[in-house]
């Protein structure tokens, strides 16, 4: 693979080598299809994003797990912090905190 072809497979690749190295099992959760068509304000995509599958499947040749919440993702994460399911969330914003999220770890 050249550089720059498949970028953001290769960056996702990377991201978890580094997180192989870690004591951690990742679990990914997408964004369903009963999530909200507008966020901020702002419509937001309701298609999956292109490259979902791919992601899935690099995922899971690594050992981790994906899955598709019934809704948004974020909802999803949080509750199943609050619940004890998971140990934190990894994210790059907040937004898991307004739905129960106790620990965040910010990316």
């Amino acid at each position: 693979m050249q550089a720059g072809e498949n970028l953001p497979l290769q960056i996702l690749f990377y991201q978890i080598c580094r997180l192989m190295m870690l004591p951690v099992y990742l679990v990914v959760v997408f964004d369903g299809p009963d999530r909200p068509g507008i966020k901020r304000g702002t419509k937001v995509r309701s298609a999956p994003h292109a490259l979902q599958n791919a992601y899935i499947q690099l995922l899971a040749a690594a050992g981790f797990s994906a899955y598709m919440a019934p809704g948004e993702a974020d909802a999803e994460l949080g509750a199943l912090n609050l619940q004890g399911h998971i140990d934190a969330v990894m994210t790059d914003d907040v937004d898991t905190f307004l739905f129960g999220a106790n620990t965040i770890i910010r990316l």
